[in-house]
């Protein structure tokens, strides 16, 4: 995190210290993280990663909330039977749901995990008067009483499990767990493995139409015609391609799998696949997760950017608008303020800013949705000199203002490339006299013209497989890197970033680090906290009050005060 940023949160905390504090949530930057569909007469569901279920009553066009009493969840999963919506939550800050249902298309929510309080729930499944939900690293669990209780289904076998798919079909029910199918006749008292040409593979996505299912398995598919008895041999939907389907649907008995660049389509239920042009999806390195049908629409759900629809069979894509939904980015340490103005890099939307304390937010530098910086991972973001910002991105390298946002360049000279990857990560970024340092995913570098071109420094290259933190002390820096070849732990540099040495080889992992007065630094890595009074020469584990193996991901210090 740069000295700015630490500068937005000393005035905050240092006004707050005498008053009871209140936190008002900003009306963005947009995003949302939409998970996975489900169809219940003429209402369209999708859950959401931190805003419970929103609706949908004209196939997918415009959403609203439905999320009374399971807002602020991680919904992973949906079904329906008729009588009640169950939707299946993840963890989050505030712990593990279970199972949520809904008897009025939404309106309102209560929890219905009596016996499955503390599980994410993966999938769900109605089938022969039970509920099933596939937990993760739990197994599986089901409810006889439409969720009012549940019980463990894993006959001893599949209690450490992951379940990413289930189905019932001629009086079995299937599940792939981990990497295996498995099925049961007795509805979770007994389980047997199927080791066919399945195995191995992990099946995420299933399309039935009674004994006849398609699994999906990455860029694989299988079918089987007899409820799973017996299975195809893997069929690789298009052999120049290996891109992950994110879902499979029909539409009577024509076969659409969607992937990140658009749509296979089967018309045999399997058996051959063709790969139809498409145009307006966005890419990047943000996950896409579920695809539906749903009318005359397509609908693929989208890490960041919500729901993307084609009203012609995936020819054309347009993005539902991200005011439909409550803002639920995803900020990775990458804030800054110049004057009266906020920026925000993003999770995979590039950069916005706003100049009313985050009443509005606005894109910066682009118009264009389908651009790089707009699609960008955004880790880091520095204000080195007069209206100059550099935002760090993962898999595109830089991007440079030298007019505090309104256009950017895309910097590359000197920053590493990682095969197959584009671009390293630019995790940290930080100022130290003239020189502006990176935290790469190979190694540090350095630029002496405030992010024009960059230099290697003694730790970089593809024999540094990490590096994370920066904490800057005058012309003292330190950083955490991971290199079986060249030395991991915490190195140290006396001259601004530009030449490194191991001080420190017993502190491992680290992720965030953090400059205070008199001489002091701290680290923190996943199980502990650091800190160093001698300008970072020498560590020792920070005094007694933070939890047994706890790390940290934010250092904050100012004054005598140090937040972790």
């Amino acid at each position: 995190m740069n000295t700015r940023i630490y500068g937005i949160l000393c005035f905050l905390l240092y006004g707050a210290l005498p008053l009871s504090a209140q936190w008002a949530k900003t009306n963005g930057p947009p995003g949302i993280r939409a998970t996975q569909f489900y169809e219940s007469g003429n209402v369209l569901y999708v859950g959401t990663d931190a805003q419970g279920v929103y609706k949908s009553s004209d196939n997918g066009n415009t959403w609203v909330a439905a999320n009374t009493g399971i807002d602020n969840r991680q919904v992973l999963s949906l079904a329906g039977d008729g009588t009640y919506i169950y939707a299946g939550t993840g963890a989050t800050d505030t712990g593990t749901d279970g199972v949520y249902r809904s008897s009025n298309q939404g309106a309102t929510w209560v929890a219905a995990n009596a016996g499955i309080q503390d599980k994410s729930v993966n999938r769900l499944l109605v089938a022969a008067g039970q509920l099933f939900a596939g937990t993760v690293g739990q197994g599986v669990y089901k409810s006889s009483n439409q969720g009012t209780s549940w019980t463990n289904a894993n006959g001893g076998a599949l209690g450490s499990s992951s379940i990413y798919a289930m189905f019932y079909a001629a009086s079995r029910l299937t599940v792939e767990a981990d990497n295996y199918l498995f099925y049961t006749f007795d509805f979770g008292n007994n389980w047997f493995v199927d080791n066919g040409p399945t195995a191995f593979y992990t099946i995420d996505q299933i399309l039935q139409k009674g004994d006849t299912v398609i699994a999906v398995a990455g860029s694989n598919t299988f079918w089987t015609h007899n409820g799973g008895v017996t299975w195809s041999n893997a069929n690789l939907l298009d052999p120049n391609s290996q891109i992950d389907i994110l879902g499979i649907d029909r539409k009577n008995d024509t076969i659409y799998a969607a992937h990140s660049e658009g749509i296979f389509r089967s018309l045999n239920w399997g058996v051959s696949w063709t790969n139809l042009p498409s145009s307006g999806l966005r890419f990047g390195k943000r996950y896409n997760y579920n695809f539906r049908i749903s009318g005359p629409n397509f609908l693929i759900s989208c890490e960041e950017i919500g729901i993307y629809k084609s009203s012609n069979k995936g020819s054309t894509w347009t993005q539902v608008p991200l005011n439909q939904f409550e803002a639920a980015s995803t900020i990775d340490n990458a804030l800054l303020v110049i004057g009266n103005t906020i920026y925000s890099g993003t999770h995979n939307d590039g950069v916005y800013s706003s100049t009313n304390q985050g009443d509005t937010w606005t894109k910066t530098g682009t118009a264009n949705p389908l651009d790089t910086l707009s699609n960008a991972i955004i880790f880091a973001m520095l204000n080195p000199a007069p209206n100059i910002i550099l935002a760090g991105a993962c898999g595109y390298g830089l991007y440079r203002s030298a007019d505090n946002g309104s256009t950017w360049t895309h910097i590359t000279s000197g920053l590493p490339v990682q095969a197959g990857t584009g671009f390293a990560c630019i995790n940290t970024l930080a100022l130290s006299g003239t020189k502006v340092i990176a935290a790469t995913t190979e190694g540090i570098y350095y630029s002496s013209n405030n992010g024009l071109t960059w230099a290697a420094t003694n730790i970089a290259g593809s024999q540094v497989l990490y590096s994370s933190g920066l904490a800057v002390n005058a012309n003292v820096v330190v950083t955490g890197i991971f290199s079986p070849t060249l030395g991991s732990g915490i190195w140290r540099s006396t001259n601004s970033g530009v030449n490194w040495t191991l001080v420190n080889t017993s502190v491992m992992d680290v992720i965030a680090m953090g400059a205070g007065g008199n001489n002091h630094f701290y680290a923190s890595n996943y199980n502990n906290n650091y800190v160093s009074s001698d300008n970072g020469l020498s560590w020792s584990a920070v005094g007694p009050g933070i939890p047994f193996d706890v790390g940290g991901f934010a250092i904050l210090s100012f004054n005598q005060f140090v937040f972790i």
